[in-house]
This record gives structure tokens, C-alpha cells and sequence, in this order.
């Protein structure tokens, strides 16, 4: 571990004392989980039926894609509280819930899939304002959820455009 969890240098203002209610962060882990069950069901029966191997081969990268989360939120000032939180591990001092282990290959590998298949299929403007559209408003739905509805996380220091808690960088 380079620097303790309670340590983050040049970000100002960490929440170390912030606990989590256990069944709001069971609840919110729940609610990430069911679109991550869906997306491998679909992948899974897309490999066997139609031997397509793209979507789940973009799960895995959304999969993979988890070792870079905690540098983004060591960087970006994001607080996952240890009390009363389901901890998958811990990097960098940033401790990672299995929640965000599960977003990732939905957040990543379905959005990659579903916008490869908007390419594919001839990208208009208004197809990739709507692809823009869908991403975003997944994105600000979960993140509204987490830190406003089940007080799940938090971003702390100074965050810019954050009308309600939700940075949206």
C-alpha cells in the first residue's frame, strides 16, 4: 500500500469518518447487480447462439477495467467509507465495495458494445447524441442513487460543476 487509507495527499477534506448503513449499501450493490447479471445472460446466450464473441470479450475488458478505479478515485476524490460497507479490496489505500466491482462490466463492456453497434450500424448525429444521452443519464441515475439515495459514497475536495453532490466531470 503506498500512502494509508486515511491519507490522500493534495485532496483536502476526506471524509474519514463516514460510515455507510450496511443495508443501504446491500440494497444499492443489489441494484448494480441485476443489470450485471442481465448483460452476462444476454452475452453469455449471444456467445452460444449466435457465436458472438465481441460482447462478452467487452465484459471482460469492462471487467478489467476495475484496476484503474482506484486511481480515478484517489484522484478524483471519491470516498468509499469502510464501515458498514461489503469491501471487495483495497489499492492505492482506496477501499473498492463489491458494487463497484459489479458496475464494471455493464458500465464498460455494454456501453462499449452498445455504442459499437450504433457505429456499426451508421452512426448518425442524432444516434450519437442519443448514445451520449443514454450513457450520461445511466451514469447520473446510479450516481444520484448511490450518494444521494442511499448515501452509498461521496466525492470530496474541490469538485467541479456539483449541483447536487454529483460532480458531473
Amino acid at each position: 500500500m503506498l500512502f494509508g487509507s486515511d491519507d490522500r495527499p493534495g485532496i483536502p477534506g476526506a471524509p474519514v469518518d463516514m460510515t455507510v448503513n450496511s443495508t443501504n449499501h446491500l440494497i444499492f450493490t443489489i441494484i448494480i447487480a441485476v443489470p450485471t447479471v442481465i448483460v452476462v445472460v444476454l452475452a453469455v446466450r449471444a456467445m452460444v447462439r449466435d457465436r458472438n464473441f465481441l460482447w462478452p470479450v467487452l465484459l471482460l475488458g469492462g471487467v478489467i477495467g476495475i484496476l484503474v478505479e482506484p486511481i480515478l478515485d484517489y484522484m478524483g476524490g471519491v470516498w468509499w467509507p469502510k464501515q458498514g460497507s461489503l469491501q471487495a479490496f483495497t489499492a492505492l489505500g482506496v477501499n473498492i465495495p463489491w458494487f463497484v466491482v459489479l458496475v464494471y462490466p455493464w458500465i464498460l463492456g455494454w456501453e462499449a458494445y452498445y455504442s459499437y453497434r450504433v457505429f456499426s450500424e451508421g452512426a448518425t448525429r442524432r444516434r450519437l447524441w442519443n448514445l451520449v444521452g443514454l450513457c450520461s443519464l445511466i451514469d447520473i441515475a446510479i450516481e444520484t442513487i448511490g450518494i444521494r439515495g442511499l448515501g452509498a459514497y461521496a466525492y470530496f475536495g474541490t469538485q467541479p460543476l456539483n449541483p447536487w453532490g454529483l460532480p458531473l466531470w
